[in-house]
């Protein structure tokens, strides 16, 4: 069974991506850690989030790298129906599912 992560993981996770990084990054955080902020969930199994350019997913990939995240390169199957462009895990099995303007072919940021 996949580890799960609370709010104040998502939150400390995602203040070391914003320290690391040069400049400033627009992402969209959806699913379970978004219902974890609202309270309407209390753990997800990962992180998904949606950046709006090729050139911002470059930059989030660099420097979730440099955090030491590493590619999952060979995602289930469940992953790969949701259309991540890419997906990180750290060493505490937190996934981060990155979507590039678009998420299960379907909803299209803009």
């Amino acid at each position: 069974m996949r580890a799960r992560f609370d709010s104040s993981y998502i939150r400390s996770e995602l203040e070391r991506i914003g320290q690391q990084l040069d400049n400033p990054l627009t992402v969209f955080l959806i699913g379970g850690g978004s219902m974890a902020f609202r309270g309407l969930k209390e753990t997800t199994k990962d992180i998904d989030l949606i950046v709006s350019s090729g050139d911002d997913l470059s930059q989030l990939q660099a420097v979730l790298l440099e955090l030491g995240y590493d590619i999952v390169r060979e995602p289930d199957e469940e992953y790969e129906e949701l259309g991540a462009q890419r997906i990180f895990e750290n060493d505490d099995g937190c996934r981060i599912d990155v979507f590039n303007q678009q998420v299960i072919g379907k909803l299209i940021l803009s």
